[in-house]
């Protein structure tokens, strides 16, 4: 197998293509946060040139191609940043982040483009001018010169588009597109009331996760793609009901099985008597027992924060129901060969993976999982690869 990774300018034109020197190529996809990548370059490299490439001023793709053959395939692409130099090695060390970190900004508003003195003759009109602005809001999405408002109630899916829309300005943004897929159990996100104003220092980024949480413990996740498209699932791929996994790994095929390592640990419930708090003082609560879990492990109580959204009685009771605290808790370390696996290389993340092994006779783990990280060393100059699988159990309702 072959992998690549090709310099780009801003505009998308590819100012060189590199093979990372052997061992040094990592990368990782992660849900709800900004997924990266780091390699090696010999200043040897014929295609390396004096500041070819540099920190924020060029991107990168990464591609692969199995066993030397076919279409390069995408994998990760985003916007270099680190780019490291050392007096005792030939080695360029290069680092990037892929596009959702162009999302990690604050807001725009348009009073940004200029200092107070330019608005205007004074800062106290200035200020006037912001006290009524906030005061002029409208209903649905609305933007002024001092707020961003999405009121009445918005669906989260149109807060997520006007989000994204705010950060495409300059030459040659990235141009992200959201795309909404997968299921939780919900047919639709949900509606939010939603208010950013001016000044606001809190990126984009974490408006979004912001408001994923609003609906804890269900909400929504996300992944971004080589092709900029950020793929929204709510909040994984597969519902729970019904798992359909990417990836069946058994220790029954003997003779060609991927793992390199499995480490599963059960840490019991968190929980046999859950209480979950909504907003208010007192906070509005709801709980749910599970008498086989008391007669199992005792009554332990635990007391948790669903999302502020849920305030009526069938709203708290379908929020805690979604709490998997009373589920003796299953961790698992996994470590795999992804050329071993179908689509290993490729980004799976809200997808599922199933996993059945033996530990006779003590247990044997046979259970769906989330995959919430996939992160990949390559660690050795001959080619061998290690996928670290970070994994989510799925537990019955």
């Amino acid at each position: 197998m072959a992998f690549r990774v090709r310099h780009r300018d801003h505009a998308g034109s590819v100012i060189s293509t590199h093979t990372p020197v052997g061992g040094s190529l990592q990368w990782t996809y992660r849900a709800g946060q900004p997924g990266d990548i780091t390699y090696q370059l010999p200043q040897s490299d014929i295609e390396v040139s004096r500041d070819s490439f540099a920190s924020y001023r060029t991107d990168f793709l990464l591609q692969h191609r199995p066993n030397n053959a076919g279409p390069w395939i995408s994998l990760i692409g985003g916007i270099h940043t680190p780019v490291r130099l050392k007096n005792d090695t030939d080695l360029i060390e290069v680092g990037g982040r892929d596009w959702a970190h162009w999302l990690e900004q604050p807001v725009w508003f348009d009073y940004y483009n200029y200092n107070w003195s330019q608005a205007g003759d004074a800062f106290e009109d200035r200020r006037r001018d912001i006290i009524k602005a906030n005061k002029t809001v409208t209903t649905g999405i609305f933007q002024n010169i001092a707020i961003l408002a999405f009121l009445p109630p918005v669906s989260q899916e149109d807060i997520i588009r006007t989000l994204i829309t705010n950060t495409k300005r300059g030459p040659n943004y990235p141009n992200i597109s959201a795309v909404f897929t997968g299921s939780a159990g919900v047919s639709q996100f949900e509606t939010t009331s939603y208010i950013i104003n001016f000044q606001d220092t809190t990126h984009v980024l974490q408006h979004i996760n912001t408001i994923a949480a609003l609906d804890d413990p269900y909400g929504f996740d996300w992944t971004m793609n080589p092709d900029k498209k950020m793929e929204f699932f709510g909040p994984r791929k597969n519902r729970r009901e019904s798992p359909d996994p990417i990836w069946v790994i058994k220790d029954s095929d003997i003779i060609e099985h991927p793992i390199l390592e499995l480490d599963w640990a059960n840490n019991g419930p968190l929980g046999t008597h859950v209480v979950g708090l909504s907003i208010g003082s007192p906070a509005l609560w709801w709980f749910k027992r599970d008498q086989d879990s008391v007669d199992k492990f005792r009554e332990w109580l635990k007391i948790e924060h669903v999302g502020d959204q849920y305030i009526k009685g069938p709203e708290m009771r379908y929020a805690v129901d979604g709490l998997d605290y009373i589920h003796p808790q299953k961790d698992v370390k996994i470590v795999v060969d992804p050329s071993l696996l179908e689509g290993g290389f490729r980004n799976q993340i809200g997808n599922v993976v199933r996993i059945i092994w033996d530990f006779p006779p003590y247990h044997e783990v046979n259970a769906y999982y989330w995959i919430n990280e996939q992160s990949y060393e390559n660690t050795d100059a001959a080619g061998n690869w290690r996928l670290n699988l970070s994994l989510q159990q799925i537990y019955d309702k």
